[in-house]
């Protein structure tokens, strides 16, 4: 039998996808096919919800990982400069940051039943890239 700290990160990979089958399933159920029936909602914001919570535990243990692996390392660095390894946690975090912002955005709107939520949908990955590559010009000037 697997400890409890296994199961954890197992459920956050499977409830996702049941929810997100589920939900293709009840949609082609709904007469109205709206994403806002109320029998796809519940689902539709677990979903949404999952999603985040997946987002920022990987995020965190992806950059605690890297944290432990740099400070490991840095007892080894001769010279006693700084790590190499520290701006890709920055980077990981601030990208990150900036889509669990944009999720928050659209579950807001979601909740609020807005058809604005399907531009953010389909700009969340774009506006991450975008975003992060200004923050990176900006500091090089």
């Amino acid at each position: 039998m697997s400890s409890p700290s296994f199961n954890a990160p197992l459920h956050l990979t499977w409830w996702p996808l049941v929810c997100g089958i589920y939900v293709c399933w009840l949609f082609s159920k709904v007469s109205n096919a709206s994403i806002f029936a109320s029998r796809l909602t519940h689902f539709i914001s677990t979903f949404f919800a999952l999603g985040l919570t997946q987002n920022i535990i990987t995020t965190s243990l992806i950059a605690f990982h890297i944290w432990r692996r740099d400070h490991a390392l840095s007892g080894l660095n001769a010279g006693g400069g700084r790590s190499s390894l520290m701006p890709v946690v920055h980077i990981l975090v601030e990208s990150a940051a900036i889509y669990v912002a944009a999720m928050l955005i659209l579950v807001i709107l979601y909740a609020l039943h807005q058809n604005t939520q399907y531009i953010l949908l389909e700009a969340i990955t774009p506006t991450v890239v975008c975003i992060h590559i200004f923050t990176q010009t900006s500091r090089c000037f």
